[in-house]
């Protein structure tokens, strides 16, 4: 009960905060913020996580490293399920333009990945899945790989995935 109360404390306190930096009288306004939502879920995970799940995600980020090795993979992306990137083996500003891409596409597909396949503006395959609702994994190719190609070396990555979070 105790965590319980420590979370609901915490889910208080910033919510308050919100109120009053937004001024929104709570008695009149429906309020929906997607800031706010992530906060709140950061509040609720941040209790549940353990180093576990930090020694497991520095094994995914080690097999997007060796990934990069790959001649016909571009680039490697993991973001979490609310967009914080994980690991990119692109340089920061590299990232930064193709997140925005990334993001323009996942407006379009009403902010739901499940899988997502595109030509980017610089002309390379982006292949991209939902891994377990936690991750968000894109894998970058150059534009002459076959499609087929793509798609089997992105099941490939996700099943691995799969299975370090299973271990």
């Amino acid at each position: 009960w105790q965590l319980l109360d420590e979370i609901i404390s915490k889910i208080h306190s910033k919510f308050s905060e919100y109120i009053i930096k937004n001024d929104i009288k709570t008695d009149l306004e429906y309020i929906y913020d997607e800031q706010l939502n992530y906060l709140i879920e950061d509040i609720i995970r941040e209790p549940y996580s353990s180093e576990f799940d930090l020694i497991k995600e520095d094994e995914i980020i080690s097999l997007l490293k060796e990934l990069h090795l790959n001649d016909d993979i571009k680039g490697a992306v993991l973001l979490t399920n609310i967009g914080k990137v994980v690991f990119s083996s692109l340089n920061k500003m590299m990232i930064k333009d193709f997140l925005k891409e990334v993001d323009f596409r996942v407006k379009i597909c009403n902010n739901t990945i499940l899988k997502l396949f595109y030509t980017s503006k610089n002309n390379e395959l982006i292949f991209s899945e939902n891994v377990d609702d936690l991750y968000i994994l894109i894998l970058i190719f150059d534009a002459k790989i076959r499609f087929g190609m793509a798609e089997f070396y992105l099941q490939k990555v996700v099943k691995k995935i799969l299975n370090l979070l299973d271990d």
